[in-house]
């Protein structure tokens, strides 16, 4: 296959193309992804997003043993200009008391 010098001199190639054609591929993608959000064309200013809940990844923990080293996981998007944010949420009272839903069902101790 004959080989031509395209632009700013590297050679053109099927491989090229194909390679140009699949990441024109994922623009469109992109593209019809973000015109099916509505989205606006301008990113809003910070501290007017209307951030919504669209993933969560659950809850992790370093130490199963500590219910203080659990987190949790979410992602978040503005529902007006599409930008992204993942929040670790963190045990924010990590001395709560502990309390038993089950007491009654328990012989009492003497």
């Amino acid at each position: 296959m004959e080989e031509r010098n395209g632009v700013d001199g590297l050679k053109v190639t099927a491989e090229t193309i194909r390679q140009q054609m699949k990441e024109l591929e994922e623009q469109l993608t992109l593209l019809a992804l973000f015109n099916s959000g509505e989205y606006t064309a301008q990113v809003c200013p910070d501290g007017e997003h209307d951030w919504a809940c669209a993933d969560d990844d659950g809850y992790f923990s370093d130490n199963h043993d500590d219910p203080n080293t659990y987190y949790y996981t979410a992602k978040f998007v503005c529902e007006k200009c599409g930008v992204v944010t993942h929040r670790k949420f963190t045990a924010s009272n990590p001395d709560a008391p502990v309390e038993d839903p089950w007491a009654v069902l328990r012989a009492e101790e003497e």
